[in-house]
C-alpha cells in the first residue's frame, strides 16, 4: 500500500518528534540508528531497494549500507526486529496523516551546488570585529574561504535536515572519494564551535549573522526563488 507523503518529505537527519518513535531503540548508535530510519522512510516512499532509497537523499552507498548491516545486526542479537519494524510503521501512519510537512527535497535541489557567494559573504559578515579571547580582542580573525564554507554548510544543514559530513561545499560529489584540501578540514575541525558557540567570540557573533540569513533564504527557496550565486 503506497503513502501519501513523498521523499522530498524526507530529510538525511531525522527531526526529534521522529526519533521519539524509536525509544526503545537509543542504547543502539544514533547515527546510524538515523540513517536506517530515514533510509526506511524514504523506501515506503519510492520502493526499489533500501540502497537506492538512501541514494535518493544523498547518503552515499558505503555509509548506507553500513548503516543497514550494524543496525540489522544489533536489532537480531536483542530479537528486536518486529518491535523496530513495528515503530517504523507507526511514524509512517502519523506521516501519512500530517499535513504541512516540510519540502526538504525541494531545498536539497536549490542549494545541491550552493555556497554563500563572496560578495553576499561579505556583506554578512560586514563590521564583524576581530576574535574576543580573554577579554582581548586579537586582530585578523579568519574570515576567509575556510570561514565562507563552514557558514554555507551550517546553512545547508539547517535548512535541509542535512548530515554535514555529505554537504556539497565539503563533498560535492558523494560518489567520489573523500575530498581533502584546507577548506574541507577546516569546516570538520571548526564545526563544533559553530554547532555550540561560546557566548563571547566570533563564532557567537557569526551564529547571530547565520540564522536570520538562514530563515530568510529558506523563505525564499520555499516560495520558489532561487538563492544567489
Amino acid at each position: 500500500m503506497g503513502v501519501r507523503f513523498g521523499i522530498q518529505h524526507i530529510p538525511q537527519r531525522p527531526p526529534e518528534p521522529w526519533l521519539n518513535y524509536l525509544y526503545e531503540f537509543i542504547d543502539l548508535k544514533s547515527r546510524l540508528l538515523e540513517h536506517v530510519l530515514v533510509i526506511r522512510l524514504a523506501h515506503a516512499t519510492t520502493g526499489g531497494t533500501l540502497i537506492d532509497a538512501a541514494n535518493q537523499l544523498g547518503i552515499p552507498r558505503l555509509a548506507a549500507d553500513n548503516a543497514l548491516r550494524v543496525t540489522h545486526r544489533a536489532l537480531a542479537a536483542t530479537s528486536r526486529h518486529k518491535a523496530f519494524d513495528h515503530a517504523v510503521g507507526n511514524l509512517i501512519e502519523h506521516l501519512d496523516t500530517t499535513a504541512g510537512l516540510t519540502d526538504h527535497g525541494r531545498r536539497r535541489d536549490a542549494l545541491r551546488t550552493w555556497e554563500i557567494p563572496p560578495g553576499q559573504w561579505q556583506e554578512l559578515i560586514d563590521g564583524l570585529p576581530g576574535q574576543l579571547i580573554k577579554n582581548r580582542l586579537v586582530p585578523h580573525t579568519h574570515w576567509g574561504d575556510g570561514k565562507r564554507r563552514l557558514a554555507s554548510t551550517w546553512a545547508w544543514t539547517e535548512l535541509t535536515h542535512g548530515d554535514h559530513i555529505y554537504a556539497p561545499a565539503v563533498r560535492p560529489d558523494l560518489h567520489a572519494t573523500r575530498p581533502g584540501g584546507e577548506d574541507v578540514h577546516y569546516v570538520h575541525t571548526r564545526w563544533q564551535h559553530l554547532l555550540r558557540p561560546s557566548p563571547y567570540g566570533h563564532f557567537r557573533q557569526l551564529r547571530d549573522r547565520l540564522d536570520p540569513f538562514i530563515r530568510q533564504l529558506g523563505e525564499h527557496i520555499d516560495n520558489a526563488q532561487s538563492p544567489r550565486q
